[in-house]
Parts: C-alpha cells; sequence; structure tokens
C-alpha cells in the first residue's frame, strides 16, 4: 500500500540519488531547475510547489502538483527509485496523486507531461488513462526530443 508525506528539503539527497544519469535527469526535468549535475540547492525551486514523497515502507518515489489554471491540476517532476521501477508502482503513484487532487481540490482536468523517448513513463501515464491532448519539439540540451502532453480528463 502506498502512501503519501510533504516533501521536505531532506528529500532531495533521497531524490538526487534516483538520477544516475544525465538522460534520467533531463526526462525527469526537462532541465527546468537547471542543467546536469544538479546540486541540492536547486531544489529551491520545488519548493514553490506542492511536493510529496510516496512511500511503501520507504521512499520509492517523488512527484509535484501545481495549478496552473483554474480547476486544471498538472503533475510533474515524476520519478521512482531504480530499484522500485518495473514492479507497477509507477502507475500506483500516478494514482496516489490523482486521488490526492481529487480529494483536495475542485478539478476539472488533471495533466502532465512526457518526452516521447521516456517509453515506461509513458506507458504508465496511459495505463492510468490519460490521453495525449498535444505535441512539440523542445530543445533538451541541443537535441530536439518530442515532448507530450497529456490529460486526465473528469
Amino acid at each position: 500500500m502506498l502512501s503519501l508525506r510533504r516533501y521536505e528539503e531532506k528529500d532531495g539527497e533521497t531524490i538526487l540519488s534516483w538520477i544516475q544519469d544525465e538522460d534520467t535527469y533531463y526526462k525527469w526535468s526537462a532541465g527546468i531547475l537547471g542543467t546536469y549535475p544538479i546540486t541540492l540547492n536547486h531544489f529551491k525551486k520545488i519548493n514553490d510547489m506542492e511536493a510529496f514523497m510516496v512511500i511503501e515502507e520507504k521512499e520509492i518515489g517523488f512527484f509535484t502538483i501545481r495549478s496552473p489554471e483554474k480547476n486544471v491540476y498538472r503533475i510533474g517532476f515524476v520519478i521512482l527509485d531504480p530499484k522500485a521501477r518495473g514492479k507497477g508502482l509507477g502507475v500506483g503513484l500516478i494514482k496516489c496523486a490523482i486521488q490526492y487532487i481529487k480529494t483536495h481540490y475542485p478539478v476539472e482536468r488533471i495533466t502532465l507531461g512526457v518526452f516521447l523517448n521516456n517509453e515506461r513513463a509513458l506507458r504508465c501515464y496511459q495505463k492510468v488513462g490519460f490521453k495525449e491532448i498535444s505535441r512539440e519539439e523542445v530543445n533538451i540540451n541541443n537535441l530536439i526530443w518530442q515532448g507530450i502532453d497529456m490529460e486526465l480528463s473528469k
């Protein structure tokens, strides 16, 4: 059974340990926190969002929630501990995020973004019911990646 707790500054070290290479970092953050490699100082930008650790006996994941417009909530910065991947826990993490949003806010739409080259995450979001609503080319470290915006409607 997964549970949530609020992100605390000390959790940054745990999350940094999950980002094992440059590719993982950019798939996770799109470079929003700065260039790779990042430090704990880069996590200060997360303090402006609702952020959560996902727990199954110990911390196994992280995500943020923000509201870019009224009654629309965006899940972001989703990451799992590499040791927790491939076990269906990503689906559980996203379901926890959705349940939290629906329980605490008047919500019309829930959105998130993923890169096309992040196949595991894309399949995870599709399993939960997210549908592609748009694509855009994004310059990531001088490479063009396909960004996919996804939505889960009421």
